[in-house]
């Protein structure tokens, strides 16, 4: 399952998806543009405080990095 994060009014810097496994296992993703996109100091701020509480946090910017991304969550279900 993956879901759209919505931020909340005055938070910035949430990632962009959140995908859950089927056993629990969740990992959040900042999708950015290939070779120009990158991150906002609010986002690495944010992302920096989610891995501090042990969550998984990826940036992704390509078709091929999001299937990877999507096989390491499924293969840490097994």
């Amino acid at each position: 399952m993956m879901l759209k994060i919505s931020e909340p009014k005055g938070r910035c810097g949430i990632p962009d998806r959140l995908l859950i496994a089927p056993n629990g296992k969740y990992l959040f993703i900042e999708f950015k543009r290939p070779f120009l996109g990158r991150l906002s100091l609010p986002q690495e701020h944010v992302m920096q405080q989610l891995k501090d509480l042990g969550c998984d946090v990826e940036v992704c910017d390509s078709v091929d990095g999001f299937v990877d991304m999507v096989y390491k969550l499924l293969e840490k279900n097994k």
